[in-house]
């Protein structure tokens, strides 16, 4: 395992990052693994979240999303403060903006200034008691948003899983596109499973550890 301060001998190592990000730590992937993480993708998403002295929305609601695609480039908004009053002091909010994916790759290459004027811009639009000037913005660029999952991904996986995936010994994989729902609670699960067959497979006999993964 590589460190700071160099190469650090482990007996099995945990991999717990996004599909492209372990293609490139590791060397020595069969093909069939390497085939199927080159197969994930991931959306993109320029999140931005402004922090208000008031709550835009009307009454009784937080969210507010965009049926048709065209009408905006924003997909939704939403004040998370009503569904989570202890998130904020009270009486204010905060509003969080999720433009569509080609737009937000095109976001990504502006100031955070100029994202937080051209989004506040847009919401008031729609709901004209947003703030023009945040208490603050915060301006978050995902270009790994959200795992895109290809069709028949979990059969493969069980396929894979069946002929010793990944195929390295000692290495084992946890992210969310390694479960059925790619999300933060998949990501956990699986971590939870690699953590399981880490432990059995410190416990197997040497011969086994050197032919399995």
């Amino acid at each position: 395992m590589d460190t700071a301060d160099g190469f650090l001998k482990a007996d099995a190592v945990i991999c717990a990052t996004t599909a492209p990000e372990a293609l490139s730590l590791v060397d020595g992937f069969p093909d069939s693994t390497r085939g199927f993480l080159e197969g994930i993708r991931y959306s993109s998403c320029c999140h931005v979240v402004f922090a208000v002295d008031r709550h835009p929305l009307p009454k009784g609601h937080y969210f507010f999303m965009f049926q048709r695609k065209g009408d905006s480039f924003l997909d939704c908004y939403l004040d998370s403060t009503v569904g989570s009053p202890r998130s904020a002091p009270e009486g204010k909010g905060l509003i969080h903006a999720y433009p569509a994916e080609d737009h937000s790759r095109e976001l990504f290459g502006l100031s955070d200034e100029q994202i937080k004027r051209r989004v506040i811009d847009e919401i008031r639009k729609y709901t004209p008691s947003m703030p023009e000037e945040p208490l603050f913005t915060r301006v978050y660029r995902w270009e790994r948003a959200v795992c895109l999952p290809p069709g028949g991904m979990m059969r493969r996986l069980h396929s894979l899983e069946a002929e010793g995936f990944p195929g390295v010994p000692g290495l084992f994989l946890a992210g969310e596109y390694l479960e059925l729902l790619s999300s933060m609670n998949g990501a956990l699960k699986s971590g939870f499973k690699a953590a399981a067959d880490v432990d059995e497979y410190l416990a197997a006999p040497t011969p086994r550890r050197e032919k399995t993964g």
